[in-house]
């Protein structure tokens, strides 16, 4: 898949096929030798609390919380605006956050784009930063939501499947694109 779009989404709303693609694209990519920063969303350590779900910096695999274990059974999103401003000052306002998108990676992947961001809280500080860095974005966006992402990238972005290579083959040609070979 070619595309010049520097943006590209995985359009998905099966979260157990994201996480083990991002974890394929990301091994392929640092053998590579392609620089991948950002986050992958996870589920928690514990197996006994299947709503927990954490963020893990592709870097260091430093671990932030991201979704409350005890939620009021009526909220549609289990999403911790608060715990997300966690990850949202590692990336947007802190020094690590800084240091990533300063450093330009080849690649930046953040793990979703989802409702919370729609309404302009959670990772969208850290999607707006690097969207202005100019370094290529991969994400996952479920079908509810594409709408509301195509108009956050004016409709500059590319949506892929959620397979494996072609997720790659974007990358492969993106990061080339960012790194000049």
């Amino acid at each position: 898949m070619t595309s010049h779009h520097r943006i590209a989404s995985i359009d998905t709303d099966d979260r157990n096929k994201v996480e083990p693609l991002f974890d394929a694209v990301v091994a392929a990519l640092k053998a590579d030798g392609v620089t991948v920063g950002g986050f992958i969303e996870r589920a928690g350590d514990d197996p006994s609390d299947d709503l927990k779900t954490i963020a893990q910096d592709i870097q260091t695999g430093k671990r932030y919380t991201l979704l409350r274990s005890s939620e009021a059974p009526e909220r549609c999103c289990r999403i911790d605006p608060h715990a997300l401003g966690e990850v949202n000052a590692q990336f947007a306002i802190t020094s690590r956050a800084l240091q990533i998108v300063n450093s330009s990676p080849d690649l930046i992947l953040f793990h979703r784009f989802g409702g919370i961001e729609v309404k302009g809280e959670g990772l969208r500080i850290a999607f707006e930063k690097a969207c202005a860095s100019g370094v290529p974005i991969l994400t996952a966006v479920a079908e509810q939501y594409q709408p509301d992402w195509a108009a956050y990238c004016e409709g500059k972005t590319t949506v892929l499947p959620a397979d494996t290579q072609a997720v790659l083959d974007w990358c492969r040609n993106i990061a080339t694109k960012n790194t000049g070979q």
